[in-house]
């Protein structure tokens, strides 16, 4: 295994109009050149980094840079992955709209994925707003997901979901007591016979995307244990005029909360196997201030994870600084557990054990403990 760059995110702005108490994204006032992005894509895109997507802060407190980097990605054909929003940044509907419709022109085509969940606090009736007017200008119901980060108490933002699938017109599914689906009544969503890429989720979007492995599997991107979407069919599927994507299909990703290495209590009882970064690695992370990161985990503010600076570096110059990266190549090849192992042998005690990788990678990058 090695570090291999297969998708570009770019986070326009740390600023949010939001304050989560969980958000742990550092909140620099500097924004993304458009154009520094732009050639940072044009350097990428022929070596077979073929996917992009946006994140925040709020992205779409940047609109210009949303709608610059669509139009080159659809030139240069890069495949539209997520875009992550809390979905009530906009002052009014009309200003809803007015974006919406600028992005939609740009040619973005992927997955918006809308973060709720027992922190964001978001009025229900300002999400369905969003989810109302993606739906109109897009002209389909498949390309918005939920992307949830769970609490110790997630009984209330249950509650949330219902109220929102209900006024959305269609109705929650659970699975093994955990939300799964936002449908139509009648049933249909994903699962058999509903979307060929299996996950429900826009053009642009395939289930590969983004760190979800193939079919939504429990590996990908955090979706846990009973929280993959349900078997929901629609008898209308049959008909050869019946058009799937006018059919409300919303996928939820649980993504498991994940503290921060002092925060851990490193009490999990058992330690997580080597997976060589497959799910939130292998990206070229651009933050607000230019730094490129090699990760898009909590941990890819740390100085250990950061390859290039954007405006100065390109794709041959960020692979190089990469390649003679012991924490990257910790992460991507000789493997987190491994590494820990190691480290153990050489006589260093870890506070406990844990079972999230990206714990541990937060924990040698502020302990500086890779390549001692």
């Amino acid at each position: 295994m090695a570090f291999t760059p297969e998708e570009l995110i770019f986070a326009p702005t740390g600023q949010c109009n939001l304050k989560c108490a969980h958000c742990r994204v550092s909140r620099p006032r500097e924004t993304l050149r458009i154009s520094d992005a732009i050639a940072l894509m044009e350097s990428c895109r022929p070596h077979g980094i073929d996917r992009i997507g946006f994140s925040g802060g709020e992205p779409f407190l940047e609109p210009d840079f949303l709608c610059a980097v669509s139009e080159v990605a659809v030139r240069l054909d890069f495949v539209f992955d997520r875009l992550m929003t809390n979905a009530v940044w906009y002052r009014d509907k009309a200003h809803l709209r007015a974006v919406l419709s600028r992005l939609f022109e740009a040619g973005f085509d992927g997955t918006f994925g809308v973060s709720v969940d027992s922190y964001h606090g978001q009025e229900t009736d300002r999400l369905v707003a969003f989810f109302e007017a993606v739906f109109d200008i897009w002209g389909r119901k498949d390309c918005v997901e939920i992307t949830w980060v769970d609490s110790p108490d997630d009984a209330p933002l249950f509650a949330k979901f219902r109220e929102l699938a209900r006024d959305l017109g269609g109705e929650l599914v659970m699975e093994e007591g955990l939300p799964a689906l936002i449908a139509d009544p009648d049933g249909f969503g994903v699962g058999d016979g509903a979307d060929p890429d299996g996950f429900g989720v826009g053009d642009g979007a395939d289930p590969d995307g983004f760190g979800v492995g193939d079919g939504a599997d429990p590996d990908g991107f955090g979706v846990g244990d009973g929280a993959d979407p349900g078997d929901v069919d629609d008898e209308g599927y049959d008909d050869p005029g019946f058009d799937d994507r006018e059919a409300l299909s919303v996928c939820f990703v649980r993504i498991p909360y994940s503290p921060p290495a002092g925060d851990s209590r490193w009490d999990d009882g058992g330690w997580f196997e080597d997976d060589f970064c497959r799910g939130p690695g292998n990206v070229f992370y651009v933050h607000p201030d230019g730094r490129i990161a090699v990760c898009c985990g909590f941990a890819n503010e740390n100085p250990e994870l950061v390859a290039g600076q954007l405006g100065i570096d390109d794709y041959e110059s960020l692979m190089r600084s990469a390649s003679v990266n012991p924490h990257i190549a910790a992460c991507y090849s000789v493997g987190l557990a491994s590494t820990r192992k190691l480290l153990e042998q050489k006589g260093l005690r870890f506070p406990g054990k844990v079972a999230d990788p990206c714990v541990v990678c937060d924990y040698l990058c502020k302990m500086g403990l890779v390549g001692r």
